[in-house]
């Protein structure tokens, strides 16, 4: 028995890990749990889901860019984060690009029906195949700023809708 408390036995130690040590990184981990899943949650990314309609027809592929950036929107692909085409069924396609960082993001898309992966025009320049952004915005005659079609992307999953137009 301990001099200092007469009423209490000591904890034995038989080469291992005492109880009160074990009690406590437990609790720590236990309190330490939500900060490690948020972290690991970074570190694999979060994923874009897009549900996109207005395919005039399965033909072709739907190709979409994903921008952090005005730099290079909304039509020059090697400067986005990602780019890919997407299969169309049923003049829908349901895309999803993974392991993103969280943050400001915007999204161009358009329905290669010529399979030139890029946006087809007539002798006016107006696209002749199907387009559309992210959060939709008005189309007139130009294309909406990386601000108009901005949206902020957050793990793990974040969904949003493109609806193609036709300017003829």
């Amino acid at each position: 028995m301990s001099s200092r408390h007469p009423n209490r036995t000591p904890i034995r130690q038989t080469g291992g890990v005492s109880m009160q040590r074990f009690c406590t990184v437990f609790l720590l981990l236990l309190a330490m749990r939500p900060v490690l899943m948020a972290a690991a949650q970074q570190e694999s990314g979060c994923t874009l889901l897009i549900h996109a309609d207005g395919f005039r027809n399965d033909r072709g592929k739907a190709g979409a860019a994903l921008f952090n950036s005005a730099n290079g929107w909304p039509e020059n692909a090697s400067l986005s984060v990602q780019h890919l085409p997407f299969p169309i069924k049923d003049g829908k396609s349901e895309l999803s690009f993974t392991n993103i960082p969280s943050g400001q993001y915007a999204v161009a898309m358009f329905h290669d029906e010529k399979m030139t992966q890029k946006i087809s025009r007539n002798f006016l320049g107006m696209p002749t195949e199907g387009f559309g952004f992210s959060n939709n915005p008005k189309i007139y005659l130009h294309p909406p700023s990386y601000n108009e079609a901005a949206f902020d992307l957050r793990c793990p999953v974040t969904e949003i809708a493109i609806h193609l137009v036709h300017l003829h």
